[in-house]
């Protein structure tokens, strides 16, 4: 599979993808908090496999917070160029039940599921979209999940 690149306003996809998850949010009275650091910066990327890979974050980002109860879920989304490495960085943060220790090197691995009804290809197609696009995806967890995507440019 090779990316059909294009140039895109990456905040957009973001927002795009944001928009398809937002019922489901909305239902688990989760809050959305949005930084972007630079209006309208355009990377180049496949839009479809990006928004897929975003959705798949952002739908496990959800179903952990899914199980807690009451006020103080949110799903933050930050994304901004870091001059040091020079890349365009997409970080998620959750604040679910995290990721355990011991499964937090095999969530992008294939069929990889904790979950009896999911299929454990989300982040493993995530992570395998960035590698198409010379990025890189990095998991940390303990209380919440972050989840970094990073993007050449």
């Amino acid at each position: 599979i090779k990316p059909a690149l294009k140039e895109e306003n990456i905040e957009s996809v973001i927002d795009d993808v944001l928009g398809e998850v937002l019922p489901e949010i909305l239902s688990k009275n989760i809050l959305i908090e949005k930084k972007y650091a630079k209006n309208g910066f355009k990377i180049m990327i496949d839009k479809i496999m990006i928004m897929r890979a975003l959705k798949a974050v952002f739908d496990n980002a959800v179903e952990a917070m899914s199980s807690i109860a009451g006020d103080g879920k949110t799903l933050s989304v930050d994304a901004g160029y870091d001059n040091i490495t020079n890349e365009f960085v997409i970080t998620v943060k959750d604040t679910g039940c995290g990721i355990p220790a011991d499964d937090l090197g095999k969530v992008m691995r294939p069929y990889f599921s904790k979950k009896p009804d999911r299929q454990g290809l989300g982040l493993f197609y995530a992570n395998k979209v960035m590698k198409l696009h010379g990025g890189s995806i990095f998991i940390e967890s303990a209380k919440g999940t972050t989840v970094k995507l990073h993007f050449k440019v």
